[in-house]
């Protein structure tokens, strides 16, 4: 090979190098930069008042700082602004799609609620469960869509007594935050129960000790068997519950704590070795899904959950009783535990 030849080579795979290295730079910049506007897009919807001070269970007292402080048995604590709040809805499709029409009051329900939590500041994240039968004031639409009352009701309602689609998920954002004392949710996302095969799959199926027997959907499931649920399995144990059974509901919410406690730390661990993989999910979720979470706000959300823990002991239930209502089953609120638990979840203690 002449010398000519071997220069004009190593000229060539400098070249092939540069080039590999220039389209790490874009793509790595071109991440970055999705990345922060997905961050200021959360932040600009952030709200930043303190959701329990105009609650009449205690008073408010104002630091120095002009900042709103609550005092409760006799400590005080500040909002901690360093949260992303997102509304996770499963909703039971009764139609085609997530977004089919129905009669007003006869279309899908919202049969899982979910708050999740993400917290940069205590690098923690944390899940609030809100058991469906949860009675809370919920707003009632006309045929056209418009206000026309507000009742008490169960919460899984708020979703079929608004248009199906954004209009449902917005009422529901409402409903959830005037439960919890106004407190500020940053977006939602409402997935049909039909996806649950799908973001199942993704990280490889999950793994669980059967809590009670399962017989639906063409699976026979025992108690105290272990399991990794796969396909429509996965579905059949997070949804499936006996309706002639009184509080079934609340033990199928148990099944729901448990597989989500599971598949949250599997996706993170997921997430840590394949960085795309909200993303992935997030795509393939088009057709279950309607959300107001954009693809930039979804990676910066990655992102701030790789950095944090999860377990099971940050995995909170609405306190509460089930109770046998007039006709339904109706879960009440326990209001003074609840806002000890608002107290642990959004506050931080001030000394």
């Amino acid at each position: 090979m002449s010398t000519r030849t071997r220069r004009k080579k190593k000229l060539i795979i400098w070249y092939v190098t540069i080039g590999i290295f220039m389209l790490i730079v874009l793509a790595f910049t071109a991440f970055l930069a999705v990345k922060a506007a997905g961050k200021n897009s959360l932040k600009n919807r952030a709200v930043t008042a303190s959701p329990l001070t105009s609650s009449a269970m205690l008073d408010t007292e104002t630091g120095g700082d002009g900042e709103g402080l609550i005092s409760r048995n006799g400590v005080k604590y500040r909002f901690n602004e360093n949260l992303y709040t997102i509304l996770c809805m499963g909703i039971d499709a009764k139609g085609t799609t997530i977004t089919d029409k129905a009669e007003l009051g006869e279309g899908s329900q919202s049969d899982a609620n979910f708050l999740l939590v993400l917290d940069s500041e205590n690098k923690k994240i944390s899940v609030l469960a809100i058991p469906r039968d949860t009675m809370t004031d919920i707003d009632v639409c006309d045929v056209f869509g418009q206000y026309y009352n507000t009742v008490e009701a169960q919460l899984a309602l708020q979703y079929a007594y608004g248009d199906g689609g954004t209009g449902s998920c917005q009422e529901m954002e409402k409903a959830v935050s005037n439960l919890l004392y106004n407190l500020p949710i940053h977006a939602y996302v409402s997935v049909d129960l039909n996806a649950i095969p799908v973001v199942n799959d993704a990280v490889g199926g999950v793994t669980v000790e059967v809590l009670e027997d399962i017989n639906a959907g063409g699976y026979s499931m025992k108690k105290g068997e272990t399991v990794t649920l796969k396909g429509k399995q996965a579905r059949v144990y997070v949804q499936e519950r006996d309706t002639n059974v009184d509080y079934s509901a609340h033990s199928r919410l148990m099944r729901q704590k448990q597989y989500l406690t599971v598949f949250m730390k599997q996706a993170m661990s997921k997430t840590k070795e394949d960085i795309t993989l909200p993303l992935t999910i997030y795509n393939s979720l088009t057709e279950y899904m309607i959300t107001d979470i954009t693809a930039s706000e979804i990676t910066y959300l990655a992102t701030v959950a790789m950095g944090c823990s999860f377990s099971e002991d940050n995995f909170y239930v609405v306190p509460g009783e089930q109770q046998k209502g007039y006709i339904y089953e109706e879960y009440r609120v326990d209001e003074d535990a609840l806002y000890d638990l608002m107290l642990e979840i959004f506050y931080v203690p001030v000394q």
